[in-house]
């Protein structure tokens, strides 16, 4: 069978852009959305003309929401099922959030519940960074603590400076220490820290721990005026030396 494609030509297919009218012979022209298609109607495309994106029946400039151009196969491609709005199929191709879900912007991720160090936004549908001494902060304000990053307490609410002497405290000043840094160890009667005791400086020192003991040998060990007995790591005690 052969079609008639221009008043005085026959073909035997209708090209690019044309559609075979079996009731009538004729090749007719294409919707101008569609690079090939089977009736005169936008839902009837087989593939897109250039600029556009095939989205089921139908070429489309824009996809809807919920889809993604695809740039290889000029279709439109779903999103991952967090995401409203994305750049690819990956739940790390998120632009906006579907409901129920904040977006985390600098990975491109949709959460149920943001991260530590972030807090949802209900407004903005995103996950909004905390105060940086904040560790959890509430929806409320990204300043309102809810939990401190080390080195800092919660003094209400707020998340404030651990004296220098400590790792971490749960107040201000040297004797409110609940760890230490590097070196020191935890006198538990005045929740303060004292440095370890070594050889080159224990002359020097009005007073230092044996760090070296460790998990649960209850030693006691001289020192000076002072001495420290282990109990557990990190927690030391100071007593009166009987010598």
């Amino acid at each position: 069978m052969t079609f008639l494609f221009t008043d005085t030509t026959c073909v035997d297919i209708c090209p690019d852009g044309y559609y075979r009218d079996t009731d009538e012979n004729h090749c007719h022209v294409c919707h101008r959305s569609c690079k090939t298609c089977y009736g005169k109607h936008s839902t009837q495309c087989l593939s897109c003309s250039p600029g556009w994106y095939k989205q089921e029946d139908r070429c489309v400039q824009i996809c809807e929401t919920g889809y993604y151009a695809n740039n290889v196969t000029y279709s439109c491609g779903r999103c991952h099922k967090t995401c409203k709005e994305c750049l690819g199929p990956e739940s790390t191709d998120c632009l906006t959030c579907d409901n129920g879900f904040f977006l985390l912007e600098s990975k491109n991720e949709c959460h149920a519940s943001c991260p530590e160090l972030y807090y949802a936004d209900n407004d903005k549908h995103a996950c909004e960074r905390c105060h940086p001494t904040c560790l959890s902060c509430t929806v409320r304000s990204k300043v309102i603590a809810i939990s401190c990053v080390s080195n800092f307490k919660e003094d209400p609410e707020r998340c404030e400076k651990c004296h220098d002497s400590c790792l971490e405290c749960k107040g201000p000043g040297p004797l409110n220490c609940t760890e230490c840094h590097l070196n020191m160890n935890l006198y538990r009667d005045e929740n303060r820290c004292v440095p370890c005791c070594k050889t080159s400086e224990e002359e020097t020192l009005q007073e230092c721990c044996d760090c070296s003991e460790m998990h649960g040998k209850n030693e006691q060990k001289g020192l000076g005026e002072h001495f420290c007995t282990v109990a557990f790591p990190l927690a030391f005690e100071r007593a009166k030396s009987p010598f």
